[in-house]
């Protein structure tokens, strides 16, 4: 028999350490220290140095949390980012490393006032009211803008993204693809919300035009059928303007025509185009 103090003898295996669990606190301080950057749930796992199914299990119940207090937004593709940058504040003064417990958790989620209950079931109301418009007077109750955003003029590039310039001059220009425009032409004035970086560039939605800068465009006319289409001569243009057939006024097929829009398509609404009306041929 082996003596147990000889130091060949074998050792009795150690039990491992559980693993930690997560609090929520964590969770929002990977945006929190980041403001502006698009964190996906697998770059949160790595992060948060996640190992094991109950700690992604808690993460991704953290997450489903934050979002309902408004904390975070989700984006797509399971990525996330801050909703609300202003609320830093809080997260800093918030001690680290403090676990959360799943009552606490529950009664967070529970008693948090949802868009749809506080602005009704209209979403241009909620969408509106939630980056701080429509509201009358700047008292305590009106919600404050998001400061996420900036506002610059548009410069179209190409047929699929523009560049904001910023109307501040800070930072670089900010890069739009055109299905986030808002049908936004040159010289527009647009609030721009940032998303975050994308090939080493500054990426962002606008989510309002400000002030449209023209509405007029010069093109050729392609009748189809009765209605027609203008296709802009210019060649960043991302859409082609719709003429009801009583707008016409006259103009034929191929010919040269400058059009006013009078009717942009809500957005989202790819299915549709602008509609215009023939001002000259």
């Amino acid at each position: 028999m082996k003596n147990p103090k000889d130091p060949a003898a074998p050792r009795a295996a150690r039990a491992k350490a559980a693993p930690e669990a997560l609090s929520q606190d964590a969770v929002y301080r990977q945006f929190a220290d980041n403001p502006g950057k698009v964190l996906g749930y697998r770059q949160l796992s790595r992060r948060l140095g996640i190992t094991t199914k109950a700690q992604r299990d808690e993460l991704f119940d953290h997450l489903k949390v934050l979002r309902r207090l408004n904390r975070l937004e989700l984006l797509q593709n399971d990525e996330y980012r801050l909703a609300n940058p202003t609320d830093l504040q809080v997260a800093a003064t918030a001690p680290k490393g403090r676990k959360t417990p799943k009552k606490e958790v529950a009664k967070d989620a529970a008693s948090a006032i949802l868009p749809e209950e506080e602005f009704g079931q209209d979403p241009i109301i909620h969408r509106r009211r939630s980056a701080g418009f429509d509201h009358v007077g700047d008292g305590p109750d009106r919600p404050r803008r998001d400061s996420n955003t900036v506002i610059g003029t548009v410069a179209l590039a190409t047929p699929r993204f523009a560049f904001v310039v910023r109307e501040d001059g800070e930072g670089d220009d900010i890069r739009i693809f055109t299905d986030q425009l808002r049908y936004a032409l040159d010289g527009d004035l647009v609030r721009v919300r940032l998303r975050g970086v994308r090939d080493g560039r500054l990426t962002g939605d606008v989510v309002e035009v400000l002030k449209r800068q023209r509405v007029e465009v010069v093109g050729r006319l392609q009748v189809q059928g009765s209605i027609g289409f203008v296709k802009p001569d210019n060649r960043k243009s991302y859409f082609d303007v719709m003429v009801p057939p009583q707008e016409l006024h006259e103009a034929r097929n191929g010919d040269k025509v400058l059009v006013r829009i009078t009717e942009f398509p809500e957005h989202g609404d790819q299915s549709r185009n602008p509609v215009g009306t023939v001002v000259r041929n």
